[in-house]
């Protein structure tokens, strides 16, 4: 599908060959929402699965979810674990998401948990619910979504099918914005349908009319934050930390506090770069781009925990705490009357 593109996508295009390829091809530029009908309109296979520009499909993700759908007559709609990459293709995260209805249909409800290049549908399906809706003209897949899932159960393969390349244009404050509010109007639609009441008219003004929370942008931004800096663009990373950290919000349950978010990043970052340097590099740079409370203290303390659970995986592993153990205490000092971290010490020792 090329909506109208004015650089070389079309050369790109031509440039497959492959009988079993149908390209369609825009006059005008129609927008995302209604090439994705134009598309779906010409399919004619069982099964549809949209594969988005510059992402890739493993080679064996669609063997496996033909399979799959065809094991499952009950599932409508599967999706699969997949990873989140940058412009070279490195890991950036690798994101698993329940495999079972119930619960994918938990927390779908709340937000939009798919991946939309993941997702394989049975045509018939699409056709039952009427395709993407065209005045959804961002987040039109999750409304999708939850129209499926009132018809069809859901799945997902645990197993990393799907590499989704991280645009750093892509995500501005002001298209998150309004693609959280039209989120929250998609959810009150389902909201109202599943309750047997007619759902809220389109608003002339969906920001206006479905605002997202402060606290949901402020975890959005952080969230993005994380991603710039785990794909080296530390500028990018620097500046979105920052504009979360000024906006206004409150806390609020479930929203993880800087201390608890900066660890789980460090500790993120040194599973994906196999090294405990990456995390507390982390630590360190957020440090020096942000100010915090008590900024010295505060990085300390999340250093010191950050090497207290290397220390604890480093025993899970069959491997020498003590390293892990020296590094916490240095950096708090409190670690050093830490029950847990001198039981599997001395456990380690009696081991050996």
């Amino acid at each position: 599908m090329n909506d109208a593109s004015t650089d070389n996508t079309q050369a790109i295009l031509d440039g497959y060959r492959d009988s079993r390829l149908i390209q369609l091809r825009n006059t005008q530029n129609l927008g995302l929402t209604r090439s994705l009908n134009k598309g779906l309109a010409a399919a004619q296979g069982k099964y549809i699965a949209r594969h988005d520009a510059d992402d890739v499909s493993v080679k064996e993700r669609f063997a496996a979810q033909v399979a799959f759908l065809n094991n499952h007559p009950a599932v409508g709609l599967l999706g699969t674990a997949y990873y989140l990459v940058d412009s070279q293709e490195h890991i950036l995260d690798t994101v698993i998401l329940p495999t079972h209805n119930l619960e994918l249909q938990s927390r779908l409800i709340k937000n939009n948990i798919l991946c939309h290049g993941t997702v394989m549908m049975r045509h018939e399906l699409l056709q039952m619910v009427g395709g993407y809706r065209p005045q959804f003209l961002v987040t039109q897949d999750y409304d999708l979504w939850l129209r499926v899932a009132e018809q069809s159960e859901m799945a997902t393969l645990d197993t990393p099918l799907y590499k989704f390349r991280f645009d750093e244009h892509s995500i501005s404050r002001q298209k998150r914005g309004l693609q959280l509010a039209y989120r929250n109007l998609a959810r009150q639609m389902a909201v109202s349908r599943r309750a047997g009441v007619r759902e809220p008219a389109f608003p002339a003004d969906v920001m206006q009319a479905f605002p997202p929370a402060p606290t949901e942008l402020f975890q959005d931004m952080r969230a993005n934050g994380y991603v710039h800096y785990a794909a080296g663009q530390e500028k990018a990373a620097a500046e979105t930390l920052s504009s979360a950290q000024a906006m206004p919000h409150q806390p609020a349950e479930g929203v993880p506090s800087w201390e608890e978010w900066a660890l789980d990043v460090a500790l993120r970052l040194a599973k994906l770069r196999e090294e405990e340097a990456g995390g507390v590099a982390f630590i360190h740079w957020l440090f020096a781009v942000l100010s915090l409370p008590d900024a010295h203290r505060l990085q300390q303390r999340i250093v010191g925990r950050f090497y207290a659970d290397r220390a604890f995986a480093a025993y899970e592993d069959g491997r020498a705490p003590f390293p892990y153990f020296r590094h916490a205490i240095v950096a708090d000092k409190s670690w050093l009357w830490n029950r847990g971290l001198w039981a599997i010490s001395a456990k380690f020792l009696v081991r050996r």
